[in-house]
């Protein structure tokens, strides 16, 4: 099933899979040889980042790129978008965040030209998939085109955050090798994001299907039905959008709760602890007072 999604994408945009499925893999051996010498990353390898394997991001990518294409997105737009975070050496789960973010904006407002060229500058100006998306998704994108000149320096700037990011990557896998030996567990990411594009692509078939067979029952309403669909599509985005807000607001709420129960329980147990300080100060004071008391006596006694 994935691997014919995987193919179908491949035929959608035009291009070799191949393309997008070595996004974020090391670079060959005469590709290391040309790269800079003195190329260092910027990013520190922490053992989190190590232990994050990030192969799904191999396998959402094509789908991410299919949706995309579902949606609107020119092909050719999808290919610049994908070949920038290429050529910046990302990861292909940058490229299919943003491709995911402009699949659900064109959607709503329709295809835009110039998509493609807006990742690449932002991409050479050190910007990863997460903060593209928050930029489509909040509509702060601004899609232009780009002259001769700004072409060369981006070029040059991508070039340059490809040799960090092959030196880094290094570093990652090196020190990946390094925990797994100790005994540590890579932790696969991306699983989420893999499976919300596998139900995009399985409703975008559904749709598929369904058009094509209102059409086969009456070829001269083909566009009438395709604008419907397309309305009624987008309405249910909406109704989708609602309910994730609420839910996502009810989770707020059961935490906001909890905190509050967190609290209620930590003010009872401090409670208890000064009742139980204070009864310890008061048997105590108990204490003394009957040495005092005795020792009082002894000297009376002694005395007479």
């Amino acid at each position: 099933m994935i691997r014919t999604r995987i193919l179908a994408a491949g035929l959608v945009l035009g291009v070799p899979i191949v393309a997008g499925a070595r996004l974020g893999d090391p670079e060959p051996a005469e590709a290391k040889a040309e790269a800079k010498a003195d190329a260092k990353a910027d990013a520190t390898v922490t053992d989190a980042i190590a232990l994050e394997d990030d192969i799904l991001g191999v396998i959402a990518l094509p789908l991410a790129a299919a949706d995309a294409r579902d949606a609107g997105v020119e092909a050719e737009e999808v290919v610049t978008a994908i070949d920038a975070v290429d050529a910046a050496g990302a990861s292909p789960s940058d490229a299919t965040a943003v491709l995911t973010a402009e699949a659900d904006a064109t959607r709503k407002r329709g295809a835009k030209k110039g998509f493609g060229v807006w990742v690449r500058l932002q991409v050479a100006d050190g910007k990863r998939g997460t903060e593209l998306a928050t930029l489509i998704a909040k509509k702060k994108a601004e899609y232009a085109e780009m002259t001769d000149e700004q072409r060369a320096e981006i070029d040059a700037k991508l070039a340059a955050l490809h040799d960090k990011a092959v030196e880094h990557r290094k570093r990652v896998h090196e020190r990946r090798h390094e925990l797994i030996v100790a005994g540590k567990k890579a932790k696969r990411i991306g699983e989420a994001e893999l499976a919300s594009l596998e139900k995009r692509l399985a409703k975008n078939d559904k749709r598929q299907a369904r058009i094509e067979k209102l059409i086969a029952e009456d070829p001269a309403r083909k566009e009438e039905l395709e604008r419907v669909l397309t309305h009624q599509e987008k309405r249910e985005a909406k109704l989708e959008k609602r309910e994730d807000k609420l839910e996502e607001r009810t989770e707020k709420l059961d935490d906001k709760l909890e905190k509050i129960e967190d609290k209620h329980e930590e003010r009872k147990e401090e409670r208890k602890e000064k009742r139980e300080e204070k009864r310890e100060e008061i048997d105590a004071k108990r204490d003394e007072a009957k040495r005092d008391h005795g020792k009082h006596e002894g000297e009376g006694k002694g005395g007479k």
